[in-house]
């Protein structure tokens, strides 16, 4: 399970190498200024947010009943850690 993380974190990095992929995400990053003026888009992102965060937390559970996060590791905290870190990588 660490594995996949760390998997979906290299995707995140070579996405950004990539020219096109590069075009995709200023596109998405001018819609996100766009929230504050736009329910629509908000309720959208408000969506794929919560479904990010249980996708992480879900990984994290399993990657715990594996054993390869501790026990007493907290995977809310973990998810917040993993989530920040990947969209310090967006900047």
């Amino acid at each position: 399970m660490k594995r996949t993380i760390a998997d979906i974190f290299r995707i995140i990095v070579s996405t950004l190498q990539d020219e096109e992929q590069r075009k995709v995400y200023m596109i998405l990053h001018s819609a996100i200024y766009q929230i504050p003026h736009d329910t629509e888009i908000a309720g959208l992102f408000e969506q794929d947010r919560i479904r990010l965060h249980n996708a992480f937390y879900e990984a994290l559970v399993l990657a715990q009943s594996k054993g390869e996060v501790g026990a007493n590791k907290d995977l809310h905290m973990l998810r917040g850690i993993y989530i920040m870190q990947s969209m310090r990588w967006l900047k």
